[in-house]
């Protein structure tokens, strides 16, 4: 009975591993077809992000990622059809709805991307010189106090903050699905 008991516990944990992701990036441009690679955004506080980043939405936000190199990266909304962006500083300050969206890839700002610890990551937005600033994407002062405004930025990094830290959850749904929603946006 031990022994099945350790086997289950195994499998048990094993599941819920695998549920969070490693991000992977896409080389397919949403307007060309599908993204190869999308996912939901979990804080560590259970909060996921929105279509648009924002907290109450109707839905779980779907998101592509798409690497510049160097931990930099470019990243599309699947749920609304638009790249999150940000004003380009030369310094951030902490607050609510920093976060915006274009539909226009190539006015979309990279974020930098830091997997500090397996399946967790800081987003920090670049700075106007294009390094990385100890600021981070976090819904300032809660997700309660950040009700339909995107995400904004906190100072403390995930290992301080639960809420700047950040999982993965690879979107899985079928072909047929993916095809759908991919047909919808052009409409």
């Amino acid at each position: 009975m031990k022994k099945i008991t350790m086997i289950l516990m195994s499998l048990l944990i094993s599941v819920g591993a695998m549920a969070q992701e490693k991000i992977q990036s896409s080389t397919t441009l949403p307007t060309n077809g599908v993204p190869e690679f999308l996912y939901t955004m979990k804080s560590g506080n259970n909060n996921y992000v929105g279509t648009e980043t924002k907290y109450k939405s109707e839905k779980k936000g779907i998101f592509a990622f798409y690497s510049q190199g160097g931990n930099k990266y470019k990243i599309y909304d699947y749920s609304s059809q638009k790249w999150l962006t940000y004003a380009s500083k030369s310094s951030y300050s902490s607050g609510k709805g920093f976060v915006t969206t274009t539909v226009d890839s190539n006015s979309a700002n990279s974020f930098y991307i830091n997997n500090y610890n397996y399946y967790y990551y800081e987003i920090s937005p670049l700075k106007s010189g294009g390094s990385n600033q100890n600021i981070y994407l976090n819904y300032y002062e809660g997700a309660g106090a950040n009700n339909s405004i995107s995400l904004g930025l906190w100072t403390d990094n995930g290992s301080k903050d639960a809420g700047s830290s950040w999982t993965f959850e690879l979107f899985a749904t079928p072909v047929k699905e993916l095809n759908k929603l991919s047909n919808n946006k052009n409409k």
